[in-house]
């Protein structure tokens, strides 16, 4: 029922959780956010986001959401991961969260390695066509609906990502894929595989996927 709809933003020592309860779709959980900020603007300034509880977000409605929060907003989204309600720390009342420390969203071990065996592509990555490689490949252009790429290691793409994408096959977990554009038709990381729901047309930033507590999470890349 409507009167049972809720959003709350609770802090923790790291930054504040969406706490989602009584929606039935994504677009409601939007709105209500949007009212949630307008209404308190200058109480979250400066805030981070850190997680949510009370709705599994898929990675679409992650990308659309961090960029309405982050672009509208002016907050910065760190996580919009599913947390449980346990797992949460309560904040200590009299840290302001101005106070909150920074941390990196990327671990700055995520990069190639010189000794690593890396495939370079010049070029687009067209329909039909299939790459394969048994250490990282990296490709100089887009990659189009139609194509795939499938690498024991990493996969970078230095352009438009909006075909498929295999790193660390078989079962590499540790392997990661970025791009410039990252709209992928489908990705996969080891044995995890994931295929955004078809939707409106993201926001085009870098970003960079990799497994972090047995899923697929997606963040910027910079």
């Amino acid at each position: 029922m409507v009167a049972n709809r809720k959003v709350d933003f609770k802090g923790t020592k790291d930054g504040f959780l969406i706490h989602i309860s009584g929606f039935g779709t994504f677009e409601e959980i939007v709105e209500a956010i949007k009212v949630k900020l307008e209404t308190a603007d200058s109480f979250f300034k400066s805030a981070e986001i850190v997680g949510v509880d009370g709705f599994n977000f898929n990675i679409r409605e992650k990308k659309i959401l961090k960029h309405i929060i982050e672009k509208q907003y002016g907050l910065s989204v760190v996580s919009l991961e599913m947390v449980s309600r346990t797992s949460a720390t309560p904040a200590t009342p009299a840290a302001p969260v101005a106070t909150m420390p920074k941390k990196p969203l990327v671990s700055p071990a995520r990069k190639l390695s010189k000794n690593d065996d890396t495939k370079f592509i010049k070029g687009t990555i067209r329909s039909g066509r299939r790459e394969e490689h048994s250490g990282n490949i990296v490709v100089l252009g887009d990659v189009n609906p139609g194509a795939e790429l499938i690498a024991g290691g990493n996969i970078v793409v230095m352009g438009a990502l909006r075909g498929v994408a295999h790193a660390g096959y078989p079962n590499n977990s540790d392997a990661f894929v970025a791009s410039l554009v990252f709209n992928p038709v489908q990705l996969r990381i080891g044995e995890i595989i994931t295929r955004p729901p078809e939707e409106e047309v993201m926001p085009e930033d870098p970003e960079i996927a990799y497994i972090k507590n047995g899923m697929i999470v997606i963040e910027p890349y910079l």
